[in-house]
């Protein structure tokens, strides 16, 4: 049972770290325009 929490707990931040990761790449690149 608990692994199948972590397993769900693992797939609903993989969206979360995707957006984060978006989100860092995109304040560098107005950074490197500015």
């Amino acid at each position: 049972m608990k692994t199948a929490i972590r397993v769900l707990l693992l797939i609903l931040s993989i969206p979360f770290i995707l957006v984060y990761a978006a989100v860092k790449m995109v304040t560098g690149m107005a950074k490197s325009i500015k």
